[in-house]
């Protein structure tokens, strides 16, 4: 019998694990995951540390724990994997148990980039990747009163947005010369940075961030030129970095990211990668994306034969009374402008 073992389990190892049972209804399938919790929707945990009430929403948690068991899908919490064993072809935990595979599927993600010295250490800094963090950023924010966010991209303004809205003036900063550089031109930018201006967030743009020093019972932010902002709380939303580390001391081939074909395979033919984790292209880390590898990944994985394909995939704010969409390239030449700033 196949043994299909995936570890991770947000957008890409959820949808690896379901494709691969669509495939092979006979295969076993271990689904292994550091998370303590039920595999939820990672996207809504910047709306959780304004309201954890956002828990109870039917589509939080991507499956109900009946699914698994319905599906032959073994789900295995709060389990830390430490190191692949390619030649006898399994993997092992921290506490020393042993998974054997016929193929491997690695959906570990990515980590929060935070290249400020000893932040994290420090007790009123934060960084949300997982529901853990955002459980500790809501019941911390509960008791203060001001707030920086370090990044001005969309989870950075997602999270600014959930602090206003508990009450915190929330402070901005961002290293480019406008809010959310990846999305945004300058004028779509401007258009934005009205908007969260009024709702009494400052920001300040072509800011580096120098340090984080405590300061009593909260914190100071040095910047670069010189300026020094106070917070109750410091919440980094700077970017990430791939996962590579279980790759990389295994032997697979890592650049960015672990490198894998439009299979999603790896260096190695029994082990796959997809979400995050994946290196394909220059794809920025977006659900939709690493759902599709997914797919690609699990359907692969018992035999099938499928190739993930780049397509244009939508960025998505929803905050400060805002929806839009950024889809394609902003910058760079032979791009054809066009602009309407109506108001309805």
């Amino acid at each position: 019998m196949k043994r299909i073992v995936i570890i991770g389990s947000a957008a890409a190892g959820i949808n690896a694990a379901k494709f691969a049972r669509k495939e092979d209804s006979q295969c076993e399938i271990k689904l292994i995951t550091e998370d303590f919790s039920l595999p939820y929707y990672r996207p809504y945990l910047t709306e959780y540390i304004g309201n954890k009430d956002i828990e109870n929403k039917s589509n939080f948690y991507l499956n109900s724990e009946n699914w698994y068991q319905e599906n032959k899908i073994e789900l295995i919490l709060d389990t830390k994997i430490v190191k692949i064993d390619r030649e006898n072809k399994k993997i092992i935990d921290s506490n020393g148990n042993n998974y054997e595979y016929t193929k491997l599927i690695l959906a570990i993600g990515a980590s929060p980039f935070v290249p400020i010295k000893d932040a994290l250490e420090k007790d009123f800094v934060f960084a949300v990747r997982s529901l853990e963090d955002a459980k500790k950023v809501e019941a911390f924010s509960s008791e203060i009163k001001t707030a920086t966010v370090i990044g001005g991209g969309l989870l950075g303004l997602e999270a600014a947005w959930s602090l206003t809205q508990r009450g915190i003036k929330v402070t901005v900063i961002e290293l480019s010369d406008r809010l959310l550089p990846i999305q945004l031109d300058k004028e779509g930018s401007n258009f934005m940075l009205e908007i969260i201006s009024s709702k009494g967030v400052q920001v300040l743009t072509s800011a580096m961030t120098e340090s984080v020093e405590k300061d009593g019972s909260g914190g100071i932010v040095k910047l670069k030129n010189g300026s020094e902002i106070k917070a109750d709380m410091v919440l980094a939303c700077i970017g990430v970095r791939a996962n590579i580390s279980l790759a990389k001391e295994s032997g697979l081939e890592t650049d960015r990211g672990i490198v894998v074909n439009e299979k999603m395979e790896t260096s190695d033919s029994d082990i796959y990668a997809c979400g995050d984790v994946a290196q394909f292209g220059r794809g920025v880390p977006l659900w939709m994306p690493a759902m599709k590898q997914g797919t690609v990944a699990g359907i692969n994985a018992v035999g099938g034969k499928v190739e993930f394909a780049h397509d244009l995939y939508p960025a998505i704010l929803n905050a400060f009374g805002v929806r839009f969409l950024s889809i394609g390239t902003i910058s760079g030449e032979e791009l054809f402008e066009k602009s309407d700033t109506t108001t309805y």
